[in-house]
């Protein structure tokens, strides 16, 4: 057998040249490999790993070599493969949509924690600090903390873990690698967890995990306001029937702000059986791409399109809402790896000097169509957190409930909560 047609060779050649092409040993190894499988007809690792040692199939560098030449151009692996796991689901995507990225799975986390009874919380729930406006609001809540952490000392006061405060780009950089294996990854998060006092719920209003205003059950219908129904087809009697004969369920009503892919709104009613959601997008493109994908992980009956800006076309009232909106600064667009800049959506990307335009436009209108006490939960910038804060405390109706570190200890999710009807 000849060593250099070996799998194996053939694969270390590939990713030889896309080192090569300026791009980092680690991350080229992971993408020879990755499209090394796409090229084989979707192989598993451990399939590919078997083989390592045996002759290259029949047509692998045929298949493997154009594959190569598209990421030396830097496209990103995902819109090669055209597909992109997200929290245990394959998402297609191609240029017109953001690739879904490990720090957005932290969202579906939070919002199931908050939405599900058996939900255990994240082991860092938190990087509000004592001493902020949002942790001396008046009649707090029991603490969401995880019942492993340990107490902190005085439980008032602890300083803020020393930390580089890096442009938001970093955060789409040092993700814009993610292999099938590198997006599983979830559920880890930094080891500090601070003091917080959660704001009370409005008076009158009864905790629970869904925090439903007006429990619906399945077979009701509420298409006023873009809020879709969850049921079947309409107008099968049969199926009238089956849903008339259920339990009354609780209904939870989601938007999914910019959902690009669709990848937030159909996790979320994946694992929420009882959810409806509606997603939104500015784009007509990603709003295609999203359709898609919602039809081929099969919500089309609880998850509807709005073609609209933010939330305008919505009227809610909503129980929970999700977006992983732009947030780069205008001044580091140039700075941006080849990747991003130039294969991913400018739209999806920018939002203004300091990366915070859109999430000043999108809280007083999640605050406008929540239900008391539901919840608002959103992705940010590295470096972002204080503005972040600043802006939710602008807004009293809301009031931060934690602020959710990614994988390197950065503040990277908000989780506000609606505290007044």
């Amino acid at each position: 057998m000849n060593a250099t047609n070996t799998l194996h060779a053939v694969i270390l050649e590939g990713r030889g040249r896309l080192e090569r092409a300026g791009i980092e040993p680690v991350e080229a190894a992971l993408d020879a490999e990755l499209l090394a499988r796409h090229a084989l007809g979707g192989w598993e690792r451990g399939q590919l790993i078997a083989n390592w040692r045996e002759p290259a199939p029949a047509g692998f560098g045929e298949r493997f070599d154009p594959l190569v030449e598209r990421r030396e151009r830097r496209e990103p692996t995902a819109y090669i493969t055209g597909h992109r796991e997200f929290w245990g689901i394959e998402i297609e995507v191609e240029p017109g949509v953001l690739i879904p990225r490990p720090e957005t799975e932290f969202i579906v986390e939070e919002a199931l924690a908050r939405l599900t009874p058996d939900a255990r919380q994240p082991a860092s729930e938190t990087t509000v600090l004592a001493g902020s406006p949002e942790s001396r609001t008046p009649n707090p809540e029991p603490r969401l903390v995880s019942p492993d952490a340990r107490p902190l000392d005085g439980e008032t006061t602890v300083p803020p873990r020393p930390r580089s405060h890096e442009p938001a780009k970093r955060v789409m950089e040092r993700r814009v690698l993610q292999t099938d294996a590198v997006g599983s990854v979830r559920g880890a998060a930094s080891e500090a967890v601070l003091p917080l006092e959660p704001a009370a719920a409005p008076a009158g209003f009864s905790e629970s995990r869904t925090a439903l205003a007006t429990p619906k059950s399945l077979g009701d219908t509420d298409d006023e306001g873009g809020n879709p129904a969850c049921h079947a087809e309409a107008g099968l009697d049969s199926d009238r029937r089956k849903r008339e004969s259920r339990p009354a369920v609780p209904l939870l009503r989601i938007a999914d702000v910019g959902t690009g892919s669709g990848c937030l709104a159909i996790a979320l009613a994946r694992w929420l059986p009882t959810a409806c959601a509606v997603a939104t997008d500015i784009s007509a493109d990603a709003l295609a791409i999203a359709a898609r994908n919602i039809v081929r992980h099969e919500v089309q009956d609880r998850v509807s399109l709005v073609h609209c800006d933010l939330l305008d076309a919505t009227a809610g009232p909503f129980d929970l809402i999700v977006s992983n909106p732009p947030y780069i600064p205008s001044g580091d667009m140039a700075s941006l790896q080849p990747e991003i800049l130039v294969y991913e959506p400018t739209l999806a990307l920018e939002a203004g000097p300091d990366g915070l335009d859109l999430i000043r436009r999108l809280v007083p209108m999640a605050a406008d169509r929540l239900t008391p006490g539901g919840w608002l939960i959103f992705e940010f910038g590295d470096g972002q957190a204080a503005g972040v804060r600043e802006i939710i405390a602008a807004e009293p109706r809301l009031a931060v409930v934690a602020l959710r570190d990614d994988l390197a200890g950065i503040p990277r999710v908000a989780v506000a909560r609606h505290v007044k009807a």
